[in-house]
């Protein structure tokens, strides 16, 4: 990757809740012939790395060639090590108190983000790429990538009808790592999907609040499976780089190359392709969807969310 103005590395970062879209957003960016999609980068060494996972090429990680690739570049492979800092800078309390919370670690800081840095650089140089997506969505690491000099930062915060996630986290899925299930997913409150929700997107406001203006923007799910082209075309505009092709092929309901996403939403294992799902509108019990907006109605007004059921207007 060459460098661009003063930075080794472009990376585009969505952020925001789980469930909200963000596999099919990143898989779909990443049909760009500029564009190297992730998926979730923070997993690269917990899922990807040594470990008995998939690929979304199709392949498991120790026999697809671009991981293969990734690994023989990274110095530093000890993932024990890797997830203690991750869990340390990538944290909610790390974002909220940034920068004192990486000043009071300058030593554990340090190698942090040296490690952050070797894998973009790892990723970088076997993709040669000029946009890196990471889709992560952990609001501690979008502040900490946004500090680094050597990165040129974008954000998409990613947010979907909070009713759409209660009714979705209501299943429990099996660890199957052939399906692209990295753990058991246990069924989840309506409480509790709503107070990650809210703090999920709260925590991605106030870090848009401190980054330029103009290396982010707000995108709702509901928008880009309803209307990619438009979607697509706010994102180029942010990052510099021409989506139409890649809108026209969504909107023409053909699938989509899945490239080496590594970790994320079982979606990746599958055929993608836009499919605008709004099922939980027919089906999200009543009460459910009662309690649902009572408890993040006041935020997703915020958002441009009504309070009937249905597409957001």
């Amino acid at each position: 990757m060459s460098e661009i103005g003063g930075a080794m590395y472009k990376v585009l970062y969505i952020a925001g809740d789980g469930r909200s879209g963000s596999t099919l957003l990143n898989i779909a960016l990443g049909n760009h012939d500029q564009v190297l999609a992730m998926g979730e980068l923070c997993n690269v060494h917990r899922f990807v790395l040594g470990q008995e996972n998939w690929c979304s090429c199709g392949l498991p990680v120790s026999d697809c060639d671009f991981w293969q690739s990734v690994e023989q570049r990274l110095l530093c492979r000890n993932s024990t090590g890797t997830s203690g800092l991750q869990q340390r800078f990538e944290s909610n309390r790390a974002a909220l108190l940034w920068p004192w919370w990486h000043y009071r670690r300058q030593a554990e800081s340090f190698e942090y983000r040296s490690r952050l840095r070797e894998v973009l650089k790892a990723v970088a140089d076997v993709s040669r790429a000029s946009l890196i997506v990471d889709a992560s969505k952990l609001p501690g690491r979008a502040m900490a990538l946004s500090l680094m000099p050597d990165v040129e930062f974008y954000l998409v915060h990613l947010v979907r009808d909070a009713r759409a996630l209660v009714w979705s986290r209501s299943k429990s899925w099996k660890q199957n790592l052939s399906q692209g299930i990295e753990a058991d997913v246990p069924a989840r409150s309506t409480s509790l999907v709503c107070a990650n929700w809210c703090k999920a997107n709260l925590l991605t406001t106030w870090v848009r609040r401190r980054i330029s203006k103009h290396r982010s923007i707000r995108l709702r799910y509901e928008d880009f499976a309803t209307n990619p082209v438009d979607s697509l075309r706010r994102i180029g505009q942010l990052v510099q780089l021409d989506f139409t092709a890649v809108a026209e092929r969504l909107q023409a309901g053909v699938p989509l190359e899945k490239g080496h996403t590594g970790s994320g939403n079982r979606m990746r294992m599958q055929e993608v392709k836009l499919e605008p799902d709004f099922g939980w509108t027919q089906n999200i019990p009543q009460r459910t969807e009662a309690i649902t907006w009572a408890l993040t109605g006041q935020i997703m007004r915020r958002y441009g969310y009504q309070r009937a059921v249905g597409v957001a207007g």
